[in-house]
């Protein structure tokens, strides 16, 4: 499934990816050292499939209550 949503983007298209991100250094024929990143993927959100999770599709839900205020019976901050 991983696999089919990556193939499916399009150039340019945002993408959010979860997983195993390991970084690491690699030497190049020069024999120069280069940063190297290697990712284990297991789930791709696109904006596609954002809309589809939420039912709505082309719609963008916005927040119907205001943010609890973790304890302040006052609201300040």
């Amino acid at each position: 499934m991983v696999c089919q949503a990556l193939l499916s983007l399009s150039t340019g298209e945002p993408v959010a990816l979860a997983g195993t991100l390991t970084a690491g250094v690699w030497i190049t024929k020069e024999r120069e050292p280069s940063p190297q990143f290697k990712m284990i993927v297991n789930a791709v959100l696109t904006i596609a499939s954002a809309r589809r999770k939420r039912g709505a599709p082309g719609a963008v839900q916005t927040r119907t209550e205001a943010p609890a205020s973790r304890g302040r019976s006052n609201g300040v901050f």
